[in-house]
């Protein structure tokens, strides 16, 4: 809960913290929760009443909260927002680029890591040696495949259909993470606009 106080029916400040303590002699103090009705008259304390706070760009804008106002008979909360100019919207733009392209940065990272979630990093660190192999046996199914041959040698199966999988798989995943390189090319150039 939220209260101003005020002085002569005028705002006089916000009280952020009902637990914040007035003092009224000598003897007596309490948190602004807790003060008596007639207390919280004498002392010129009412709630305030929350609004939801207006949009603004970030990039161009700020927002603060203002002083309370009365509407009828019920303090009421104030939004203010106020254009930047001059170096402070120089600032905040840069800082609003370069947001954007920490953004991208890291949807990239993310959506790269979401590919290979279910692979160890042992397991990705042999993926341009299988695909090398991969394309080595299917121009010559007489090269050498020493880390192919091992896979089957535990897992068994035909090494045809290990190259395949291993071919159309290294080609999904080419595509999809250039997918996903475009996509942080394009939010970096918008950025840069």
């Amino acid at each position: 809960m939220r209260y101003v106080q005020t002085s002569s029916g005028s705002f006089a400040r916000h009280i952020r913290d009902e637990f914040e303590s007035i003092r009224w002699d000598e003897t007596n103090k309490t948190s602004v929760r807790k003060l008596p009705d007639d207390k919280r008259v004498e002392f010129g304390i009412s709630r305030l009443q929350m609004v939801t706070p207006p949009a603004f760009d970030s990039a161009s804008q700020t927002r603060s909260e203002g002083d309370a106002v009365l509407v009828g008979d019920v303090w009421t909360q104030s939004w203010v927002v106020t254009d930047l100019v001059g170096d402070a919207l120089a600032a905040s733009q840069a800082d609003t680029k370069q947001a954007n392209i920490d953004k991208a940065v890291a949807d990239l990272m993310a959506e790269t890591a979401a590919l290979t979630a279910d692979y160890s990093q042992a397991e990705i660190d042999t993926f341009p040696t299988q695909e090398a192999e991969a394309k080595a046996w299917s121009v010559d199914d007489t090269a050498p495949t020493p880390l192919l041959d091992a896979i089957l040698s535990e897992s068994g199966g035909d090494k045809g259909d290990l190259v395949d999988s291993i071919t159309l798989k290294a080609a999904a995943l080419k595509v999809a993470v250039g997918k996903a390189l475009g996509r942080k090319k394009a939010s970096i150039n918008a950025a840069s606009n």
